[in-house]
């Protein structure tokens, strides 16, 4: 007696252009961290001094490690665990620390949003004075110099 079995195969989704694809990887890279902080980076660390250092490490250290990742969940056609798990079974953790650190820094972003919607809000409604003077008592740098509202 022959058994047949059928194979399922699963239609792979694919980019619609490669400058989806490579617009897609600069935004999960370049996240708002290098927005807002990289200006009092290179200000602190003496200007355009320190951004061939900063290009230099991104080129040697980043590219590559970005590369390694996309090249190994395209291969394993995986999540981040279970490729680090493939590779040693002791790795399983930095796949999961992976996205761990992922969810936290999407926590992190959107209390960043959080405020940046209500100063927002403030400004259009008009109540931006609310917070623009110093008319609470923990405002101890306006009571310390007597500066009026």
């Amino acid at each position: 007696m022959e058994s047949t079995s059928k194979i399922t195969t699963h239609e792979r989704a694919q980019w619609s252009s490669d400058w989806q694809f490579i617009l897609t990887c600069i935004g999960y890279a370049v996240g708002l961290g290098n927005l807002w902080r990289f200006p009092s980076l290179a200000y602190e660390h003496g200007g355009g001094a320190f951004l061939i250092p900063y290009l230099i490490c991104s080129f040697i250290v980043g590219l590559p490690l970005l590369h390694l990742e996309m090249s190994l969940g395209q291969f394993s056609q995986s999540g981040t665990a279970v490729v680090y798990g493939r590779i040693r079974p002791l790795f399983h953790g930095i796949g999961w620390s992976m996205s761990a650190m992922s969810l936290i820094v999407s926590v992190y972003y959107n209390v960043i949003l959080a405020w940046v919607l209500i100063y927002l809000w403030t400004i259009v409604t008009g109540r931006s004075g609310e917070w623009a003077s110093c008319r609470n008592e923990y405002n101890t740098i306006c009571n310390k110099y007597n500066f009026s509202n």
